[in-house]
């Protein structure tokens, strides 16, 4: 009898430091997922019996769980990101103590639920620093793993002495500082640009032709896209599975994505304040933007208008290059021309028609671009002395204005058009222009002067005027 009580007290000390010490039976996992907390890598592994789904939330560093009905959950965690003296485990929110057992690097967690629950297995309740245990593994993966990991792409981390670049195919890498540098000289590094349009002419009950315009080394139509209140109440959502295809060999090339492809634009019925959002792989691209009430719609003429002689047939008589700019807002294209004498051209671009019998007055919705130079003899001025005329007049008249100079051969100044604010009992419900933005355009290899002129924001019509150049 002495030998077989001390027997079970033995067995009873082993049973009790056992809870902290020996790993469950269940050992054998079979999946993983992959964490990250500051630069440092670690895996979680699990069995899932009704488990849903299993992501790494990278804003509260935690792995969540979503179980089914009658499921059973087993975790191996790394004790590196240890919160408290055992694993911090979350039930829809509330904590609870699980039980678990644990060896030097990792707790052995069981939960099982009878229905649907959000299991959250938490880290950190801030980034921090996690304590180093010598022994325990850890994980420098490649980058593109850690990418396909939907790790964000500035989390991504590398070896020692390696620098991250972003590839012109938008996957990171990880390169010496020689290589990066030469990378950098052949433009294999160039993050692709976007450019949101359309949203500047958002009205109650009208379709809003939103389109992105990109810059960049791929040809890639995958997108989801969203418009959401400022309460983040989503309004619209379109989702395109189009193709995506990299260019072989490497080039930099421009694109306009319309949002939706199948041209069906949203309509909003209610005038506020939205966000729209779109995100291409691990790219997100927000603007907020405003919908206002149409206070005059285009009205149809009952006259006919004469729009003149084609773009081609006016250069073909003009003794200079005539340019038309390259770049649009969506939506327009050149609608009527006037060859006013040899000296001074004048073409008209909107959204509308405005020829024929069927013309629309379209007076907030016009582009109109005024071509002048001397056929007979060139001008005698240069670009330098025409910004400086320009901002001689618009500092003595308090204006403020914007500059640019495209190839030494396109010198553009301009100012930004005048907004009234429509006001009804102390409340603004709406804004219209009272005068248009003004950009002119000098080209010295022409000696000749454009005038562009549009209700649009300055930096949209800055844009028009530098696509002038037959420069990429």
């Amino acid at each position: 009898m002495k030998y077989f009580a001390i027997f079970l007290i033995i067995g009873g000390l082993i049973a009790l430091f056992g809870m902290f010490a020996i790993p469950p039976a269940y050992a054998s996992f079979t999946d993983s997922i992959l964490v990250q907390v500051d630069d440092d890598f670690r895996k979680v592994y699990y069995n899932e019996k009704n488990v849903d789904s299993v992501l790494f939330d990278f804003d509260s560093s935690s792995v969540v769980f979503e179980t089914g009905y009658n499921a059973v959950l087993e975790i191996k965690s790394p004790k590196v990101y240890k919160v408290g003296p055992g694993p911090f485990i979350l039930k829809n929110g509330e904590e609870i103590a699980p039980e678990y057992t644990s060896d030097d690097c990792f707790y052995y967690i069981n939960i099982e639920t009878k229905t649907p629950k959000t299991i959250e297995l938490v880290f950190t309740f801030w980034p921090e620093y996690p304590e180093i245990i010598e022994g325990c593994e850890a994980f420098i993966v490649s980058p593109l793993k850690q990418f396909k990991s939907d790790i964000p792409i500035h989390n991504i981390q590398c070896k020692e002495g390696l620098m991250l670049i972003e590839k012109y195919d938008e996957t990171p890498a990880c390169v010496t500082p020689d290589s990066k540098q030469k990378l950098l000289e052949r433009h294999w590094t160039v993050s692709p640009s976007y450019k949101v349009v359309g949203l500047d002419t958002a009205y109650v009950g009208e379709p809003i032709k939103i389109a992105v315009e990109k810059l960049g080394w791929n040809k890639c139509n995958n997108y989801d896209a969203k418009i959401y209140t400022i309460s983040h109440d989503n309004v619209w959502g379109y989702g395109s599975s189009g193709s995506c295809v990299t260019l072989d060999p490497p080039k930099l090339s421009k694109s306009t994505i319309d949002v939706p492809r199948n041209k069906k634009y949203p309509i909003i019925e209610t005038t506020g304040n939205y966000i729209f959002e779109i995100k291409f792989g691990h790219t997100i691209i927000t603007e907020e933007f405003s919908v206002k009430n149409l206070i005059s719609k285009p009205t149809q003429n009952t006259i006919s208008v004469f729009c003149g002689p084609s773009l081609e047939q006016i250069r073909a008589e003009s003794s200079i290059d005539i340019l038309a700019p390259r770049h649009l807002p969506v939506g327009y294209s050149l609608k009527s021309t006037d060859n006013i004498h040899p000296g001074i051209i004048l073409l008209n671009y909107a959204r509308g028609n405005t020829c024929g019998t069927d013309a629309h007055t379209l007076e907030d919705g016009k582009i109109e671009v005024v071509i002048a130079f001397s056929p007979d003899a060139p001008l005698e001025s240069d670009g330098e002395t025409f910004l400086e005329q320009y901002k001689t007049q618009y500092k003595e008249n308090n204006v403020g204005f914007q500059t640019s100079v495209v190839d030494s051969r396109f010198y553009i100044i301009g100012v930004n058009g005048m907004i009234q604010q429509l006001v009804d009992n102390d409340r603004i419900y709406d804004e219209k222009w009272i005068e248009p933005t003004r950009v002119h355009v000098f080209d010295e290899k022409n000696s000749a002067g454009y005038k562009i002129t549009a209700h649009l924001p300055l930096y949209e019509v800055m844009s028009i005027a530098k696509s002038l150049s037959e420069i990429d």
